[in-house]
């Protein structure tokens, strides 16, 4: 949480956040990759991780999974249909927007950097549970 909703009024902006996305907007975040990953993780963060996982899992557009359903093994710069037929398109190549993916290290097999500290020196193992996910499985992490 960024601090930017007083701590008395977060529980009632996220459950409208959950809400609207779930009533308007077919359970997809009304905003582009760029602030996907807040989005995600406070939805996780405040007991809607199946809301998040439903929209990580979704091919429907606007989601990572309608970038997949194209064959693509990279983020788009946005969510947008890129139309490759045309030079100059939006960009199917955006690693800095790859914060689908760290969704599911950080949320689902609960691996978490600690902010006050350097890199992976200290870290957290906290998943947070999907009623509908049967397995995941992490990479296994080495320390020098």
């Amino acid at each position: 949480s960024s601090g930017i909703v007083p701590d008395e009024d977060r529980a009632v902006v996220i459950a409208n956040l959950a809400r609207i996305m779930r009533e308007r907007y077919r359970g997809h975040p009304v905003c582009g990759p760029q602030a996907i990953s807040r989005i995600l993780r406070i939805l996780s963060d405040h007991g809607e991780v199946d809301l998040a996982a439903a929209w990580m899992k979704s091919t429907a557009h606007p989601s990572y999974g309608y970038m997949l359903s194209f064959g693509h093994k990279t983020i788009w710069e946005g969510f947008s249909d890129v139309d490759t037929s045309v030079v100059g398109a939006n960009s199917i190549v955006q690693s800095e927007f790859q914060n689908g993916a760290n969704w599911f290290q950080e949320t689902l097999c609960g691996v978490r950097t600690d902010p006050n500290g350097p890199g992976m020196k200290h870290f957290f193992i906290e998943p947070k549970i999907n009623t509908k996910l049967i397995c995941i499985r992490t990479l296994r992490f080495r320390t020098m």
